[in-house]
C-alpha cells in the first residue's frame, strides 16, 4: 500500500480524544489521589498556567514525566477505536 501523506493529530482535530483523555486522566488521578475532572471543569482549567492548573489538580511536578508516558500508552492502546470528527 502506498501513501501519499501523513497525518499527526496532537490536538484532538482528527480523532475525539478529549473524552477519552479525561478518562485516562482520571483513572491515574484515582490511583495517586489527585483531583478528578470532568469536561465541565475545562473552561476553568484553560485559563490557568501550568503551575495553576498542577496545583488545583494536586499533581506534584516530579510524578509528570511518569504520568504521561502511562498516559500516552493507554491511549495509543484504545486511538484505533476512538470516533473520527466529522468534516
Amino acid at each position: 500500500m502506498h501513501y501519499n501523506a501523513l497525518i499527526f493529530d496532537f490536538d484532538g482535530t482528527i480523532a475525539d480524544t478529549l473524552g477519552e483523555a479525561i478518562r485516562i486522566y482520571n483513572l491515574l488521578a484515582r490511583e495517586n489521589g489527585f483531583r478528578q475532572m470532568d469536561q465541565d471543569h475545562l473552561a476553568g482549567f484553560r485559563a490557568l498556567d501550568t503551575n495553576g492548573l498542577l496545583a488545583q489538580l494536586k499533581i506534584p511536578k516530579r510524578k509528570i514525566p511518569l504520568l504521561l508516558a502511562r498516559g500516552r500508552r493507554m491511549l495509543k492502546a484504545k486511538i484505533a477505536s476512538l470516533p473520527l470528527i466529522k468534516g
